[in-house]
C-alpha cells in the first residue's frame, strides 16, 4: 500500500477523490481569514458586541443592549459593524447642523425601553430640516414631531402635523382613558412623545438630515434604511406577545416598508400584525386626496382594546 504524505490532506470535504493539496502551501480557510468578531450577534454575546461597537460610534452612538440585540438578532456582527461605523462617518463629514442633534438620533427607541412594549408603528421619511436662527433644529429624534425648545421660539407646526394632529383631535375618548390636560398640551405643541411612551414608535425611514432649507431627504445614502428596515422587519416579523399595528402614510412609506411586514401568524395566539396606509398627511396630499383620516387612529385603538391593551391616549 503507498504511504500517505503526510504534508498533504484529502479535501472535497472528505471525499476519497478531493483534490490533494500541501499544508505547508495551503491558503488559510475561510473560517480563519475572519476577525474574531465575525460572528452572528445572539443572546449570549449582544453584550459584548453592543459595547465595542459603541466605542466605533463617536458621532451617532447606538440604541440599548435590548433594541440591538432585538434588531440584529441572527445578523452578521462584522456586517452590523461595518454599515453603522459608514454611517458614523458620513455623519461626521457633515458640515452643517445635524437634525436631529447626535444625543437624540435613537430617542425614538429610548422611549420605548422594551421593543416587545411596541404596539403602533408610524413611519415618516425623513427628520424636519427647519432650524431656528439661533440653531436650534425642529427634529427631536422622533417622526413627525417637533422639539420643545424649537416650538418655545416659533410657535408654528409643521403643515404635515397640523394636519394629523386635526385628525387626532376628531377620535373618541375610550372607556378608562383619563385625559392627561397636560400631556395633551404637549402633544397639540407637537411634541409626541407622550404617544411613544404609550409604545407608539416614531420611526423616520432616514434617521438624520442636514439643517438647511430644500435638503429633505438628502440623507438617504448615508445607509441608514439598513437599521431602519431591520427595525421594520423584526417587528413585522417577531412574535410579539401582541399583535402590532402599522400605519404607512403616503406612497414613500407604503414601497419602502409594507413589504418588510410579514401579517401571517404572528402574535399572541395567531393574531396577524394590521397596516393601515392612507395617503400622506402634508398639504399637496390633503388638497389632492382629501382630509388626512382619522378612523386609523379610531380602529386602532378599537382593535387595541379588543386585544386587552390600553388605547392610545393620542389626543
Amino acid at each position: 500500500m503507498k504511504k500517505r504524505n503526510q504534508n498533504s490532506y484529502t479535501g472535497g470535504g472528505g471525499r476519497k477523490n478531493g483534490p490533494r493539496v500541501r499544508l505547508d502551501n495551503a491558503t488559510p480557510t475561510k473560517a480563519a481569514r475572519r476577525n474574531p468578531f465575525q460572528i452572528k450577534v445572539n443572546r449570549k454575546n449582544s453584550l459584548l458586541l453592543h459595547e465595542r461597537l459603541v466605542t466605533k460610534l463617536p458621532n451617532v452612538s447606538l440604541f440599548s443592549p435590548a433594541w440591538f440585540l432585538f434588531v440584529f438578532e441572527h445578523y452578521w456582527y462584522d456586517d452590523v459593524e461595518k454599515r453603522l461605523v459608514e454611517i458614523d462617518g458620513r455623519v461626521a463629514n457633515e458640515t452643517r447642523t445635524l437634525c436631529p442633534p447626535a444625543h437624540r438620533i435613537w430617542r425614538w427607541a429610548e422611549l420605548i425601553p422594551d421593543p416587545m412594549d411596541v404596539r403602533v408603528v408610524i413611519v415618516g421619511q425623513d427628520p424636519h430640516t427647519r432650524v431656528t436662527a439661533d440653531g436650534t433644529p425642529m427634529a427631536d429624534g422622533l417622526a413627525f414631531s417637533v422639539s420643545r425648545e424649537y416650538y418655545s421660539r416659533v410657535k408654528t407646526l409643521p403643515p404635515s402635523l397640523v394636519n394629523v394632529l386635526n385628525a387626532v383631535r376628531k377620535v373618541p375618548v375610550f372607556r378608562g382613558d383619563g385625559v392627561n390636560e397636560a400631556l395633551k398640551s404637549e402633544v397639540l405643541e407637537g411634541d409626541l412623545q407622550h404617544w411613544s411612551r404609550q409604545g407608539v414608535l416614531l420611526l423616520n425611514d432616514v434617521l438624520t438630515a442636514p439643517g438647511t432649507s430644500g435638503c429633505a431627504n438628502s440623507h438617504r445614502d448615508f445607509g441608514w434604511n439598513y437599521v431602519t428596515d431591520a427595525v421594520v422587519r423584526r417587528l413585522g416579523e417577531h412574535r410579539m406577545p401582541h399583535r402590532v399595528f402599522f400605519m404607512l402614510w403616503g406612497r414613500f412609506a407604503q414601497e419602502s416598508k409594507e413589504h418588510l411586514i410579514s401579517c401571517t401568524d404572528r402574535g399572541r395566539g395567531g393574531v396577524k400584525h394590521r397596516v393601515f396606509k392612507s395617503h400622506h398627511p402634508s398639504p399637496l396630499a390633503v388638497n389632492r386626496m382629501g382630509e388626512f383620516d382619522y378612523e386609523q387612529f379610531a380602529l386602532c385603538n378599537k382593535l387595541l382594546e379588543k386585544d386587552g391593551l390600553q388605547p392610545v391616549q393620542w389626543v
